[in-house]
């Protein structure tokens, strides 16, 4: 067995059924195993007796880049351990869906100057808040704080649910502007008021 010194080459474990690597500090009886076993991988880290209170350290460049926390919390460039599963304290980027049966988002930062944007599925964006603050929904086009756009019904709709009023504004394909109103958010919708492209009202 090794005792002491330096290992210039490679150290190879191997055997049958599994190999180990064990690392033991005798004083506080703390360990560290990486082995194999099976089509499994292990990296244990823990406490011969008593409470294990050990965390898993990753340094890359001499600086503590990430903590396994022995509680199970992953921390990443931070090493303050603030109670959540991950805690991350950097840009985060992901190219898939981050999904959850709640999601709590705290702040959002934008990246560049498209802002903060919202996509479907498939990748298509339907909404995005951009850098100076105007929402637009449905399109790009950022000349307005709230800019909704639609090829066939840019609908905008306000609901009284203490009452089931339902007021909604419009522009028809002639390119009237519409407001109606519905005693009902399912219920019928009467055109109140109506202004054409020529500046003709009808009330």
């Amino acid at each position: 067995p090794l005792t002491g010194g330096t290992l210039s080459g490679d150290l190879l474990i191997s055997k049958s059924i599994e190999s180990q690597l064990k690392v033991n500090e005798t004083t506080n009886n703390h360990f560290i195993n990486i082995y194999q076993q099976a089509n499994d991988s292990y990296i244990i880290a823990g406490k011969a007796s008593g409470t294990p209170t050990q965390n898993l350290r990753f340094y890359t460049g001499g600086s503590n880049s990430m903590i396994l926390t022995s509680g199970g919390n992953l921390l990443i460039g931070t090493t303050t351990d603030s109670g959540y599963k991950l805690n991350v304290d950097g840009i985060i980027r992901s190219s898939s869906s981050i999904l959850g049966t709640t999601v709590i988002v705290q702040k959002v930062t934008a990246l560049n100057t498209n802002g903060v944007q919202f996509t479907n599925n498939a990748g298509s964006e339907k909404a995005r808040i951009t850098d100076v603050g105007n929402l637009l929904i449905g399109g790009t086009s950022d000349t307005d704080k709230l800019v909704v756009e639609d090829a066939t019904a840019p609908n905008i709709r306000m609901y009284r649910s203490g009452t089931g009023q339902v007021w909604q504004q419009t522009i028809d394909s002639s390119g009237r502007y519409m407001l109606r109103e519905a005693a009902s958010a399912g219920g019928t919708k009467y055109t109140r008021l109506q202004i054409d492209d020529t500046g003709e009202v009808e009330v």
